[in-house]
């Protein structure tokens, strides 16, 4: 069975304008507090990153694959003094959520299932983890 990802619109108007921050401070010497106060808003109380910083997830709770993503933004805002306690908090979130027996983390929990994403996000009840698939495929890779 083939699935598609439904586009949600308050997700891309978000990503939208994280996109927008980012381009005028590389482009249009945009101020880089501007990239960090966007960035701040998709951060949860637990550290972690979620509510669509990935684009093609739109889950609110937080995940190491989103938080990642908001740390990859973040590289060239370190020394802005709002950025230092963001990435704290993330680091804090990541130190929290390792599972040493997989010498690793989950990317997502099982909750993406319940909202819209990328078939590749899917939470495979079975292996306990996302099924990981190139794009345009309809089989997981792992």
């Amino acid at each position: 069975m083939k699935r598609t990802f439904k586009k949600s619109p308050v997700l891309y108007s978000r990503v939208e304008e994280n996109w927008k921050r980012l381009f005028a401070y590389h482009f249009m010497d945009g101020p880089a507090n501007d990239v960090v106060e966007e960035i701040t808003g998709y951060q949860n109380l637990d550290g972690g990153f979620g509510n669509g910083i990935e684009p093609v997830s739109d889950l609110p709770a937080s995940s190491p694959m989103a938080t990642s993503i908001a740390l990859q933004y973040l590289r060239d805002f370190d020394e802005v003094p709002l950025a230092k306690g963001i990435i704290s908090k993330s680091i804090e979130y990541l130190d929290n959520t390792y599972v040493p027996e997989r010498k690793g983390w989950f990317a997502v929990p099982k909750a993406v299932n319940d909202h819209p994403h990328a078939p590749w996000w899917e939470y495979d009840e079975e292996k306990e983890c996302a099924r990981l698939m190139r794009i345009g495929e309809t089989r997981p890779l792992n």
